[in-house]
């Protein structure tokens, strides 16, 4: 089994369309994502997501419906993560597959403002934060 850690550490982003994101292509069942960290991270002025996890992407983009067999394990944000969205935009997006999005997902460390609280679908396992 290969663990990767994959660390997103004193970003500053600012007015783009999707501040945080994990985007998995739609077609691509049987892959994961997984020990995500956002530590320290600002992002102001995001136009259409502050946050987004989706498991549903194309080259075209979204589709609306999470694909089975991409698990995505362990995704947390830590220290402080500011997230300012436009008022029009959704702060927080996570688009998973019932069961595929698992394992431990703290966002004690993430702070949101701005745009619309946002959705949970699929029930990932997040602690720490609230839509």
């Amino acid at each position: 089994m290969v663990r990767l850690l994959l660390l997103f550490s004193i970003q500053k982003i600012a007015h783009l369309w999707i501040g945080l994101r994990i985007k998995t292509y739609a077609d691509n069942n049987n892959a994961s994502v997984s020990n995500v960290i956002y530590k320290d991270n600002t992002v102001t002025g995001a136009t259409d997501y502050g946050v987004i996890i989706v498991q549903d992407y194309t080259n075209t983009g979204e589709t609306g419906t999470a694909t089975a067999g991409i698990t995505i394990n362990n995704v947390s944000f830590q220290g402080t993560n500011s997230v300012a969205t436009a008022s029009s935009a959704t702060m927080v997006k996570v688009l998973c597959y019932p069961g595929d999005c698992t394992g431990t997902w703290n966002w004690s460390g993430l702070k949101t403002s701005g745009g619309k609280k946002g959705t949970n679908v699929g029930g990932a396992p997040i602690t720490g934060y609230t839509f």
